[in-house]
């Protein structure tokens, strides 16, 4: 058994990139609901509480993306 969240973070500044294979800054509704630029963060932890898994990924990625996603490369 095991918990996984995402959340978002607010980041200031410019982040312009064409690169595709870097992390991407985005736009999202914060919990605010304010359009503003975000990253995200995700974690999967035991029963214990105890974190085995974590990443840090584009911003204003739903949980229903993230989860299969972790699912996935959890199988491997």
């Amino acid at each position: 058994m095991f918990h996984a969240d995402t959340t978002d973070k607010t980041v200031y500044g410019a982040y312009e990139t064409n690169s595709t294979e870097v992390l991407q800054i985005t736009y999202g509704y914060n919990r605010h609901h304010y359009w503003q630029k975000q990253m995200g963060f995700g974690l999967v932890g035991n029963q214990d509480g105890l974190p085995f898994y974590g990443d840090v990924h584009d911003g204003h990625l739903p949980d229903k993306t993230w989860n299969p996603s972790v699912l996935a490369r959890m199988k491997e």
